[in-house]
């Protein structure tokens, strides 16, 4: 049952990690090809994995990765699919926990940078919110006979990664710092998913501060990846880039098994 339950896993986690990886290329966010998307959201994946339910934290993420993609597709011009998407994963978002709920300001947020906030796509966004619900609240119904809401406790355990989350801590500096000094250089359309991803992180901190620790901080996961990824992917030095994947690779061992 183990080894079931730690297959799933690692599926939902490569997936999740394939499809940001494919999104990140597809849209051409930064316009360097590469999989490092893919090892830095694994890395920083790993660092929740003693957290329990850990499959809490790798679906949630997944849903957010999804919503991020529909949103920065809004700027094309057949958008309806993307607007009743973006919905439709907030709402199933919200099943999970009812204090995501606070993602539908990021999907209305979206709609008036992409200059699509209208009444039309309001309907549609809000059609696609409402549908997971009334889906949810009809088989709770059906099966119980009454409404039960997901309920779980998130349980972190980040003291014995003292080492991985410093060396995490301090390239995250240094990449928002690069983003910063680069912000003007990029495209216009890829300024816009990086003000939208930003917006996500603005979320994240002001629930952490309002005393939602447990509940956003692991939402911090997709923002940073790909902070950090812009960051790598531009690095000059390319074989010191592959030593830095794999040092933080290995302090993560290092916390885990040997301390």
């Amino acid at each position: 049952m183990k080894l079931l339950q730690i297959s799933i896993l690692i599926i939902i986690t490569l997936l999740s990690a394939g499809i940001l990886n494919n999104m990140m290329i597809s849209n051409k966010i930064i316009k360097v090809p590469s999989y490092i998307y893919m090892y830095v959201y694994i890395g920083l994946s790993l660092l929740m994995i003693t957290t329990k339910p850990f499959w809490v934290i790798l679906i949630i993420n997944l849903l957010l990765i999804l919503l991020y993609r529909e949103l920065i597709q809004l700027a094309g011009t057949n958008n309806k699919t993307n607007l009743f998407n973006s919905g439709f994963f907030i709402g199933t978002m919200t099943i999970i926990n009812f204090k995501f709920i606070i993602f539908y300001m990021l999907g209305l947020f979206a709609l008036l940078y992409y200059k699509n906030l209208n009444w039309k796509s309001i309907v549609t966004q809000m059609t696609g919110f409402i549908n997971p619900l009334i889906l949810f609240f009809a088989f709770q119904m059906i099966l119980y006979g009454d409404i039960i809401s997901p309920q779980y406790n998130l349980e972190f355990t980040f003291a014995n990664l003292n080492v991985s989350i410093i060396a995490w801590l301090v390239l995250i500096l240094f990449s928002i710092k690069e983003l910063y000094q680069s912000f003007y250089k990029k495209t216009i359309y890829s300024r816009k998913a990086f003000i939208v991803l930003n917006f996500i992180l603005a979320i994240v901190f002001v629930q952490i501060l309002l005393g939602n620790f447990a509940d956003f901080i692991f939402l911090a996961i997709l923002p940073f990846t790909i902070i950090i990824s812009n960051y790598l992917i531009y690095f000059k030095y390319h074989r010191f880039r592959t030593f830095l994947l794999g040092l933080l690779f290995i302090l993560f061992l290092f916390d885990n098994f040997i301390i």
